[in-house]
């Protein structure tokens, strides 16, 4: 029996401007799935009730993340976040979140306002829903989320990489320098009429992110006179991600843009060498407060210093990094989302794409009308000279030759319409392989910018699967979407059994059984995953790309890389991987589903969806929990599948639920489906979302 809440309540803003447009109701209509459907007359009424609607959901993880985005998580929660708030406090995030508060339009402020009135209504018509160490955090200000969103993209997306990477780098020695792997990536295919079997152009949408913390995605539909949008939300910020309503949709991937500098600065004290001469550091000093376990708050004082090219993030001796970032003047991007959201076409699509307020990602687009649109964003700084691969390393910090100051426009950033094969296609590749035919040539761009063409497992998966397709069905798009098979095995089995054949290795033997019967896929009964897996990490770990006997060549990127290079090597890994797996499973064969767990809440359920390093197209990857199990904590998390014919047609999944509430029925109420790898159907018309209401909220 559905259940219904109808709960009116008197809100004051919290922080902002009064404004008496807000005096109407906003009403929350949550379905069977715990998402909300927000109908209001006017956006700061929507604005309010998401606020709302976050905070039901994911209150105290919200709050956790804006008060790391403060920098004073160690004053609220101990000295574990000291280093957390070092970070956020060399780049200057809590001071910039306040200014970008107080430069937005009064308009854009208003509705900011809105978003966290609503936070904070929520949080103190429900203090019994805030846990008692989260408390210190309230009230919420309209900075938060704007520290939040640098958190997010600069810190986190921009930089993440880089910062892993200086805390870790030798500084006698920077040259073997690399940026980290952070765990996130994404599928996004836009397929337009001509190559839709009804057709419609379609739109899939396909983050691969991990399962908590500030990568938490929020979904929900925001409807008000000017726009109808359905999509997600990363938790705590007030717009849509990515997004899809009547008349179009998007999505991002991650891309390889490289907004994030370091520099390596000669230091003497003070000072720092540039130029042949010497310029003074800036400094100042800021207090960490501290709480101890006792709950006592002791200072410590944290001295920032800067360099010409941006905060000293480490020192050593007469050694030291400092990090230069892309985009902190992206106060626009609020506005920017909340028209793409509300665009009526391709055309108002790209205008507010183009202000390239969001300062990383890919963009793929698919509109109702059939046009389609591939961005390759970010704040690309101008750099006289350099390949990217050239800046993802350390560069020299002693001379201005290599200091930038201004950024690329967006005539100069990789970016097309209506390319002429009828699809975009990216699963975090370069942006020269997002059609094909090609619509981008590297040479026509800043060497900096993009990697060399380079296909990996999945992103050669991605695009062999879509070239497959001529008159592709919805369905059909649902059965790529979940694909699950490994493109690495199809590729190297063959040559790794035929060498494993002629060995008389009892493990090896064993092996050779197990892998000749497997179906080369990642389900929840295949049996050979595990082993594949671990057979492939001994070979990676030893010799990375050189395993190969034939290298990746772009005149052959969907047959190349192939063969092993050291044939005898492989088996020899292969006997290893055999045995460590019966070590600790018991058996080869365990079955991927037995091996790898889904967990949320009640729920513990065997996990589908394979490795993304091994080409899966569908993504999952797993840590090791407390009692050795490995469960899955990231990979496919946001998905919809949706079709801009005469009536929408959407398709979707959450898989860990719409809630960090663990004692919600929410919590994990969508990983069987995702076990059975299934989606679920999206409500998005007025008729559908009345008949699987679960309950009802007024707020005013």
């Amino acid at each position: 029996m559905k259940r219904i809440l109808n709960l009116v309540l008197g809100l004051g803003l919290i922080a902002g401007f009064a404004n008496p447009a807000l005096a109407g109701p906003a009403t929350i209509q949550w379905d069977k799935w715990g998402v909300p459907h927000i109908q209001a007359d006017n956006q700061e009424q929507a604005m309010k009730a998401f606020g709302w609607a976050q905070m039901e959901a994911h209150g105290d993880l919200i709050l956790t993340l804006y008060g790391r985005a403060r920098g004073r998580a160690a004053e609220y929660w101990g000295e574990a976040y000291i280093a957390s708030d070092t970070v956020i406090r060399q780049l200057g995030i809590p001071a910039r979140g306040r200014e970008w508060a107080a430069a937005l339009p009064t308009d854009q402020r208003r509705k900011l306002d809105a978003f966290v009135a609503g936070m904070n209504a929520y949080a103190r018509a429900h203090p019994e829903r805030i846990a008692a160490d989260k408390r210190a955090v309230l009230p919420i200000v309209s900075a938060d989320p704007l520290m939040h969103l640098q958190q997010i993209v600069h810190r986190t997306f921009i930089a993440g990489s880089t910062i892993g990477m200086a805390m870790k780098v030798p500084l006698a020695d920077v040259s073997s320098a690399k940026p980290e792997a952070l765990p996130n990536g994404s599928n996004g295919y836009a397929i337009a009429p001509s190559r839709s079997a009804d057709g419609h152009a379609m739109l899939l949408m396909n983050p691969h992110l991990p399962w908590s913390d500030l990568y938490t995605w929020f979904e929900a539909q925001l409807s008000f006179p000017s726009s109808n949008a359905y999509g997600a939300a990363e938790v705590g910020m007030p717009f849509l991600g990515i997004a899809f309503g009547e008349q179009g949709g998007w999505t991002h991937t991650v891309n390889q843009f490289d907004g994030a500098d370091l520099y390596a600065l000669t230091l003497d004290g003070d000072r720092y060498r540039f130029d042949g001469g010497w310029r003074p550091l800036e400094r100042s000093v800021e207090t960490l407060k501290v709480r101890g376990a006792d709950g006592r708050l002791t200072d410590r004082a944290l001295v920032i210093e800067r360099s010409v090219h941006g905060p000293v993030i480490r020192r050593e001796g007469q050694k030291g990094l400092a990090l230069r970032i892309a985009g902190f003047d992206c106060f626009g991007m609020l506005q920017q989302y909340w028209d793409m959201a509300a665009a009526k076409d391709a055309g108002e699509f790209e205008a507010a794409s183009s202000r390239m307020q969001m300062p990383f990602f890919n963009t793929v687009y698919a509109s109702r009308k059939g046009s389609l649109y591939y961005l390759y964003g970010g704040r690309f700084p101008d750099r006289k000279q350099g390949d990217h691969a050239f800046w993802g390393g350390i560069i020299p910090g002693d001379r201005s030759e290599f200091l930038w100051n201004e950024t690329l426009p967006y005539s100069a950033i990789p970016h097309f319409r209506d390319p002429p094969g009828g699809f975009i296609q990216n699963a975090n590749d370069p942006p020269w392989a997002t059609a094909s035919p090609a619509v981008l040539d590297p040479r026509d761009f800043a060497a900096h910018i993009a990697p060399p063409e380079v296909m990996d497992w999945r992103a050669q998966h991605s695009l062999r699967q879509i070239l497959a397709g001529t008159s592709i069905s919805f369905d059909d798009l649902v059965a790529m979407q979940r694909s699950n098979r490994l493109e690495f095995a199809d590729r190297i089995l063959p040559d790794l059994l035929a060498a494993a054949r002629i060995s008389g290795d009892a493990d090896v033997v064993e092996a050779v059984r197990v892998l000749t019967s497997w179906d080369h896929a990642a389900h929840t009964d295949s049996r050979g995953t595990v082993l594949f897996a671990e057979w492939e990490r001994r070979m990676r770990a030893h010799g990375g790309n050189s395993v190969y006997a034939t290298q990746w060549d772009p005149n052959r990127p969907l047959a190349t890389p192939a063969g092993l290079a050291d044939p005898t090597m492989a088996v020899r890994f292969l006997a290893e991987a055999a045995a460590a797996v019966k070590a600790r499973y018991g058996r080869i064969d365990i079955a991927f589903g037995e091996a790898i767990r889904l967990r949320r809440g009640a729920h513990d359920l065997p996990a589908s969806g394979g490795p993304v390093h091994l080409g899966s197209f569908r993504a999952t990857w797993s840590s090791t929990a407390p009692d050795g199990k490995e469960v899955v904590s990231g990979g496919d998390s946001f998905v919809a599948i949706v079709s801009f014919g005469d009536r929408l047609r959407a398709s979707g999944l959450l898989p860990y639920g719409n809630t960090s509430r663990e004692d919600s029925v929410h919590a994990g109420d969508q990983l069987d489906l995702f076990s059975n790898e299934k989606l679920r159907k999206i409500y998005f018309y007025p008729e559908e979302v009345r008949e699987n209401t679960e309950r009802t909220e007024v707020i005013r």
